[in-house]
């Protein structure tokens, strides 16, 4: 059994765009090579465009590389697909039916997971995201903040082993940032593997063990906290210039 929740392999990922009989080659990653251990929370940071998402898709099988291999808990994925259920997954954008209630969507993610949830499980999922209270109420009354929570909800709702959570904290006011930060650590204190992106730099100090820096799709560092200190921001725009 691997040591390693995900693991990119010299992992490539290069974008073809045909437009007028000509094709666009634009790069996502050019050979990472990435470990992450279990039960660790790790961040990636980078400038919009640096490849963080391709990343996360690409744990994801959502995209395929171009070049190298991605492992989940020490697995080729593109050789097993089924590895992909213990992975839970909040995009940066999540968009949901907003003729539903809170209630509804989770009950059809957990349908789509495959998992019986009872309502009382459901419920409690719901209240562990802050929306105690809320199950009711259809999507179309929800504020950002309140979708997000919900996003969150329908991430755990197959209770996953890793989280890889794309800009977890966008957008959302300083209290849910808070309660996000304390339901990760919470999560990670019972074992789970986080691999999370934020242009919070601050948060990212805050929450992680380890972080990487993508520059243009290279990885260009990777740091244990004990290596920032206090000095990511500094550490973060030295290496992106």
């Amino acid at each position: 059994m691997s040591d390693y929740a995900l693991e990119y392999k010299s992992a490539e990922k290069i974008y073809v765009r045909s437009h007028l009989g000509k094709k666009q080659y634009t790069t996502g990653l050019t050979d990472v090579n990435l470990k992450i251990k279990k039960g660790e929370i790790f961040g990636i940071l980078g400038l919009n465009g640096a490849g963080k998402t391709t990343a996360m898709k690409l744990a994801l099988g959502l995209i395929f590389p171009t070049k190298g291999k991605i492992f989940i808990n020490g697995v080729d994925i593109a050789k097993n697909q089924q590895v992909k259920k213990v992975i839970g997954y909040l995009p940066e954008m999540a968009y949901f039916n907003s003729t539903l209630t809170a209630f509804e969507t989770v009950n059809f993610f957990a349908k789509l997971s495959k998992v019986k949830k009872s309502k009382q499980d459901i419920f409690e999922i719901l209240s562990h995201v802050g929306l105690k209270g809320n199950e009711n109420r259809t999507l179309s009354e929800f504020s950002k903040g309140m979708l997000q929570r919900l996003g969150f909800a329908q991430t755990l709702v197959h209770d996953p082993d890793i989280l890889i959570l794309d800009e977890l904290v966008s957008g959302l006011d300083p209290l849910a940032v808070h309660d996000f930060r304390t339901i990760v650590q919470k999560l990670n204190e019972k074992g789970k593997t986080v691999f999370l992106s934020s242009h919070s730099i601050s948060e990212v100090e805050k929450i992680c063990h380890r972080v990487g820096i993508l520059v243009k799709g290279e990885l260009k560092t990777v740091m244990e906290h004990s290596q920032w200190q206090g000095k990511l921001e500094k550490i973060f725009v030295e290496t992106v210039r």
